[in-house]
């Protein structure tokens, strides 16, 4: 997927979900959060959650 099209994604919805893998480990958390933060500084207006299932 190419930045733009994701950038286009984003712009698109006012509210986004970020998933991340079962059993996820720090990697995950990171990413999730990073991903979460960076849509939030660029998107101030948007909702956007960081979830998953089986966090330990």
């Amino acid at each position: 997927m190419s930045h733009s099209l994701l950038f286009d994604l984003i712009k698109k919805y006012d509210n986004i979900t970020i998933f991340g893998h079962v059993f996820p480990d720090g990697d995950c958390y990171g990413s999730q959060i990073g991903l979460k933060d960076a849509i939030k500084a660029t998107f101030p207006q948007k909702q956007v959650f960081a979830i998953g299932s089986g966090f330990v």
